[in-house]
């Protein structure tokens, strides 16, 4: 404040208090006080409005008001204004009443000098100063807390909650009315077999340990379990007495639980790729098996037969049979190995499309295993893209394996629909439905088949339900019409 020109405004209707309070600030140089008076509030008010005014010293026995209520008008009216407030010696206890309603100093008529009247005009700038920066600091933090992703919660001395957040409001669902005064004890806040873990924490909060990072289970008001971390910080006064405990809780939950589905499926894709290096055993066996007790043995006959027609004394007769034989082995021969290379790589789909495909597989799956397979298609069902109309007959296959393994069925019902975005495949038997304790929304335990279903459709942007009760189990298939050929090229992209 040094070099600078101090503008009071005394508003008051006493000439020899105006004379006294004029004569105290004359003669100064650093600062120079420069006095205006008014002998009324509402002019006083008026010179307020117009500006230019630094410290106002106030009489609170005016001729258009009286006691505090002039203080409160002086006061609305600017509310940055510092005020001094000047009391008689019997109004005293009313100065002190203006000072703890926001005036920065009083003092009392007649009992005051030129150094005292100066020093607490230049004390109530700079006190007004100070509670404007502490104010503004205030509603910054008020703004930040409030906007704070995190719950903010104060605890006391005594670890009574003195601060709850907005965002505490809403991830514990406490208001803050019902909490504020309580401690932790009184509410049900932490999860029950998580509360010895807390209780640790916060003993060492108390006795010293000046933070803590922990993670635990926490209640919300309905009951509701969920998961959050608590980032906690200890305040000390300069003797080591605990003040008061910072707490800042971010809601992890979502995170948990995307950590726990996310754990699923990697079980899911550790059991697919079991059962699927135990399936490619099997299928292995098995092709090895059909070769070897069918193809395998219709070839040696067929290679016997041809050995026999090398000799020249068999008669006519006998050889034209043995040449027929061999025609009819060969053409067995023939047929055992495009059923293996039809099952192994359906060319029929590549070649007349899903629908022709679908239709002579399932009277092919029908002849060799009884169950009757009923194919719902609409007649105008056109072609799709060839990766769909594989996938959709890879899935049937399998659907229907798992039908003749699993159902006990004697019946299988397949639609097939489709509208201007998505096709929709549905197998639905009439079988004793899923196993006991598996959930037709959780894979794992599945095997091969199921998760080998869902993976060709979510591969294609598209999902796989299963619905399951004892009157039979129904798979519905969703894809889109639109597949990205690329990230079908790259999967790991997705």
């Amino acid at each position: 404040m040094k070099g600078k020109t101090i503008h009071v405004l005394l508003i008051g209707d006493n000439p020899v208090d105006t004379l006294l309070v004029e004569e105290s600030l004359a003669g100064t140089s650093d600062p120079v006080f420069e006095l205006q008076a008014a002998g009324q509030l509402s002019a006083g008010l008026a010179l307020l409005e117009a500006g230019g005014v630094d410290a106002l010293l106030l009489d609170l026995c005016l001729p258009d008001c009286d006691g505090l209520a002039c203080f409160r008008r002086a006061q609305a009216a600017s509310v940055e204004m510092p005020i001094v407030v000047l009391s008689g010696d019997a109004d005293e206890e009313l100065a002190l009443d203006a000072v703890q309603a926001g005036a920065q100093d009083y003092l009392v008529k007649g009992r005051y000098n030129s150094d005292l009247l100066r020093r607490s005009l230049r004390y109530a700038i700079e006190r007004k100063r100070t509670q404007q920066a502490l104010s503004e600091l205030s509603q910054r933090l008020t703004h930040h807390v409030t906007n704070s992703p995190l719950a903010v919660i104060e605890w006391g001395a005594e670890l009574e909650i003195i601060r709850w957040s907005g965002e505490a409001e809403r991830m514990f669902g406490w208001k803050s009315d019902e909490v504020l005064g309580k401690r932790q004890d009184d509410f049900r806040l932490v999860y029950t077999e998580d509360e010895p873990r807390v209780m640790k924490i916060w003993a060492g909060l108390c006795v010293g340990a000046p933070k803590s990072l922990s993670a635990n289970r926490n209640l919300h008001k309905d009951g509701s379990v969920i998961h959050c971390e608590w980032y906690n910080s200890s305040l000390r006064d300069a003797g080591g007495k605990l003040r008061s405990i910072l707490s800042l809780v971010l809601n992890v939950t979502e995170r948990k639980q995307a950590a726990q589905a996310l754990g699923l499926a990697n079980r899911q894709l550790q059991q697919l790729s079991l059962d699927l290096l135990r399936t490619q055993d099997d299928e292995r066996r098995r092709i090895a098996r059909e070769l070897h007790d069918g193809t395998s043995q219709i070839l040696a006959a067929l290679s016997l037969n041809l050995n026999r027609l090398q000799n020249s004394h068999i008669d006519p007769p006998r050889k034209q049979a043995l040449l027929t034989e061999s025609i009819e082995l060969a053409a067995a021969s023939s047929r055992e190995i495009r059923t293996v290379t039809y099952l192994l790589h359906p060319p029929l789909v590549d070649e007349v499309g899903l629908v022709s495909a679908l239709q002579t597989y399932t009277e092919s799956f029908n002849q060799r295993t009884g169950i009757h397979i009923e194919l719902v298609i609409p007649s105008d069902f056109s072609r799709l893209d060839v990766a769909l109309e594989m996938a959709l007959f890879r899935i049937v296959q399998e659907g229907l394996a798992n039908v003749h393994r699993h159902s006990g069925s004697s019946l299988a019902i397949i639609r097939l629909e489709k509208n201007s975005t998505d096709v929709r495949l549905v197998l639905q038997d009439q079988g004793g439905g899923l196993p006991a304790g598996m959930k037709a929304d959780v894979f794992v335990g599945f095997g091969v088949g199921l998760l080998g279903m869902r993976e060709r459709a979510e591969q294609l942007g598209g999902r796989l339900e299963i619905t399951s009760t004892d009157a039979g189990t129904t798979v519905i298939v969703s894809l889109p019409i639109r597949i990205n050929h690329e990230e079908l090229a790259h999967p790991g992209s997705r």
